[in-house]
Formats: C-alpha cells, structure tokens, sequence
C-alpha cells in the first residue's frame, strides 16, 4: 500500500487508481482474464484447440463437444499421435470421418482408425470406391468392411501388395477368376489362380485367359493336364528355339490327342501363329549372349480346333 492510500483506496472495480493494489472483487472480466488486474478464472476461456489462447489453460479431449473441432485435431500432426487418436474417438459424424481418411497429410495410422469408426454402410462404400482420393489400402479395409466383393476385385486387378490383401479377402469365385484374368500384376493373377477349386472355373480361365502365366498356373490344376505343362511353359520363353520345339511338339498333340488342348486351344493357336519377329539387340555383359536379339513369335501354323472329339 502506498503513502497515498494509508486513509483509504480509490478504487477503480478491482484496482486502486493510486498505489495499484488489488482485490478480488468487481473484475473487469474479458473471457477468462481481468482486463485490469489479469486475475485468471476458470470460465470462458478463448478455446484454440487444446489450450486456452489467453490463460494457457489445457483441456482433454473428452471436454470438447464440438464435432468440428475434434476432427481439426484429428488432421493436425502438430498433436502428439495419442491425442490425435483421442480425438478421433469422440467423433461420430461420418462425412467428419470420411474427410479425415481422405485427408493426404494423414499417416495410415489415423485413416484406419477413422475408418474404424465409420458403421455407416454407404459411407463405406463410396470410401471403398473412391480410388482418387482414397489410399488403396484403406479402400481395401473399407471394402473388407463393408464385405463388398465387386470393389475388392477391382482393387486387386489394379494394385499390388493392396492387391494382394484385397484378392485375400475375396471369396467369390467368379471374382477371383475374373481377377486372375485381368489384374495387371502377375503375382496377384498367380494367387488368384491359386483360389479356384472349381472345374468348371478354371477351364473357363484357361479358355478366357490371355496372359502367359495364368494358363499355366490354371493349366497346372488339373491332373490330366500336367505331362504337358512345360510345353505350355515353352511358348513364353525368351528363346526362339525352345518356343518353336514346345510349338512342334503341342501340335503333334493336337494331331493325336487333341482332347488334352481343348481348354486352351485358340489360346494355343493364337501364340504359336504369331509371326516371329527379331528385335532390338541384346544389351549383355554375358559374352554367351553377345550378339543375340530379342525376339518375339513363333510362326507356325497350328491346327484347327476340332468341333468334336
């Protein structure tokens, strides 16, 4: 207390006007703060996310209502990932979840945990469908969850390793055949092939397949089929002499037991007809090689189909 106040404050709300003492009465309050003595209170605070952008005061998760908000914290990385995922957990609004799995800046981490979040059905789907701005591995947990197995083939036939876990979670036999004729990675099209128990199926593959390697993983599966399985492996051979004996060898076959071809039979033709052709030269380190082209083709004239046997 100053000399100027031994007989009595002038008092201005919460401050004297002369020595600058306060008291705890008649605050001039602006949210959280007395804009004349700067006591703090716990109400009405200036809420920026966590903490109070006036007072520092943090707050939980758990206190925080607003759907809105708790998604801003969702997507912010500069929150610690625990708190992050805290936040997601208090969100229930689905476009709010959707967004933040779409959300580039997001770790895989939060976009499957907002995905598990999401028990609305068409939410998932349209999660599942959107391959522009859905990471493929969350479309394939979307579609796994949702048990949409015409968006998992699709998945499969374009991707890789999500490839791989879509086409696992596949049990459409169809699907999977129409995978392991489509899908543009090998791998993917080998363990599909790999699925298929069905005759009927796989033959259908053999007759509808155009890669290399699916034929022979499908051509494989059935027991009658295997005494000729490297000569089906022969046609795709970098080397144009072993492609032409396999060829000459298949179409004795389809001369006298052309039963064991039918399922690949235009498939056959088709390869083995293809005009041979040279091309660039081989760049090789390998002095057995040097000197060699790449070829493609064979050029032999394979029977016709028969109508009936």
């Amino acid at each position: 207390m100053g000399i100027a106040c031994l007989f009595g404050h002038k008092w201005n709300g919460c401050k004297c006007e002369r020595c600058g003492e306060t008291r705890d009465e008649q605050h001039d309050w602006g949210g959280c703060r007395c804009i004349k003595c700067g006591k703090n209170r716990d109400e009405q605070h200036n809420w920026d996310g966590l903490n109070c952008s006036v007072c520092h005061k943090s707050r939980s998760v758990k206190e925080i209502s607003d759907q809105f908000l708790l998604a801003k914290i969702a997507k912010n990385d500069n929150y610690p990932f625990d708190t992050r995922i805290a936040a997601l957990h208090e969100i229930n609004n689905m476009s709010l979840l959707e967004d933040i799995i779409k959300h580039e800046d997001n770790t895989f981490e939060v976009r499957l945990a907002a995905l598990e979040k999401v028990n609305d059905y068409s939410t998932l789907i349209r999660i599942a469908k959107n391959d522009k701005e859905v990471a493929a591995y969350v479309r394939v947990a979307a579609a796994k969850k949702a048990d949409d197995q015409n968006t998992l083939a699709d998945i499969a036939k374009k991707y890789g390793w999500e490839g791989e876990s879509a086409l696992k979670e596949l049990n459409d036999p169809k699907l999977i055949a129409d995978v392991a004729k489509k899908a543009k990675l090998k791998g993917v099209r080998q363990k599909a092939v790999a699925k298929l128990t069905d005759r009927a199926i796989i033959n259908d593959v053999l007759s509808n397949g155009e890669y290399h390697d699916v034929i022979v993983e499908a051509y494989k599966k059935i027991p009658e089929n295997r005494p000729y399985v490297c000569l089906i492996e022969g046609l795709g051979d970098g080397q144009f002499d072993t492609r032409k004996e396999a060829a000459e060898e298949l179409i004795v076959i389809a001369e006298t037991k052309p039963e064991a071809l039918l399922p690949i039979w235009d498939w056959i033709k088709k390869t083995i007809e293809i005009p041979y052709s040279q091309g660039e030269r081989l760049n090789t380190y390998d002095r057995e090689e040097a000197g060699l082209y790449s070829d493609s083709g064979i050029g032999l004239k394979f029977p016709t189909k028969p109508k009936s046997i």
